[in-house]
């Protein structure tokens, strides 16, 4: 599955997830691509022989609960599909993250009732009702195996990390929606996934681009303020224990980045600020950062000032 999925081949990869693994906690839009590239592999397989026949039975006599990172894998494939699209993509990102966040919650809630797992899509239950319609042998064996009461249908918590919310904070900023990727750390604290350092350095770059220095500055004093000892006199708020990772000097630099692309410069020389007081940087070390401080330097010294003005250099 990860040879073809990096090797662009994305239908060979949800063929090769759908052969291997059960098909549980991924997107509905999935299950409907994984039939129809099944019944299409059926059709040309029958036409290229002289007589019908029956497609060979799966390599694997039972089929394997997905891990995160097979299921993660199918999530991108979907998104970027998604991106691709010449229409609607703001609507359909939206439908297709509130999907995941609906699975993230019900496998996160006490073992569901029958009438709450019929509203979502599970593989097996998919799987059974496409292939009863086949005939002969086929049909027969993957009916059983796909037997609704054979394979557990709630997504496990292990399913979901943050790698999955991460597929969306990228998209929603590739589709210059990047208020709302900032809105997605505080679901999943709702679910308890800590966001991580790379989620958030992209939704700082993303909200610096469009020139939203409140929100910048307010997920920067964030991050910051986790790096510090606590305060032990206050005491603890709820969801404390689930702090924001410190901003390293990748943050800063996406930060820099964001705000030269949007003409910030007084934003940017903010963030050169707080890099001055939390990081002990070495000019010369990271070519991002430094591209980023040159193009400062260069507005400060093409910026009109009073004669009686100083302005610092960095």
């Amino acid at each position: 599955m990860l040879h073809h999925f990096e090797g662009e081949d994305q239908d060979a990869a949800l063929t090769s997830f759908a052969e291997h693994c059960h098909t549980i906690g991924i997107p509905k839009i999935a299950l409907l691509k994984i039939r129809q590239l099944r019944m299409e592999k059926q059709n040309v397989t029958e036409k290229s022989l002289l007589t019908p026949t029956t497609l060979p039975k799966p390599a694997l006599k039972h089929r394997l609960w997905p891990s995160s990172y097979q299921t993660t894998i199918v999530w991108r494939i979907i998104v970027q599909d998604v991106l691709k699209s010449d229409s609607h993509v703001a609507e359909n990102l939206k439908k297709l993250y509130n999907e995941l966040l609906s699975q993230v919650t019900l496998s996160r809630a006490p073992v569901s009732t029958e009438a709450e797992l019929g509203n979502i899509q599970v593989g097996a239950l998919a799987q059974t009702s496409h292939l009863s319609s086949g005939t002969g042998e086929r049909g027969a064996e993957w009916r059983n195996e796909g037997s609704p009461a054979s394979i557990p249908v709630q997504p496990a918590p292990s399913q979901y990390t943050a790698a999955h919310f991460n597929i969306f904070i990228h998209a929603f900023v590739a589709a210059d929606m990047p208020r709302r990727a900032a809105s997605i750390p505080a679901d999943m604290y709702r679910v308890g996934i800590a966001p991580t350092l790379h989620g958030l350095t992209t939704i700082v770059k993303g909200l610096a681009s469009i020139g939203n220095v409140d929100r910048v500055n307010a997920l920067l004093d964030m991050m910051e303020a986790s790096a510090k000892p606590p305060d032990e006199s206050l005491s603890p708020s709820p969801g404390s224990n689930m702090t924001l990772p410190p901003p390293t000097v990748v943050t800063y630099t996406a930060a820099l980045e964001g705000f030269k692309r949007s003409k910030c410069k007084g934003a940017a020389v903010g963030i050169l600020q707080r890099m001055r007081t939390n990081l002990d940087y070495t000019p010369g070390s990271d070519p991002y950062l430094d591209s980023a401080v040159a193009w400062l330097n260069e507005e400060i010294a093409n910026t009109p000032r009073h004669p009686d003005s100083v302005v610092e250099r960095y």
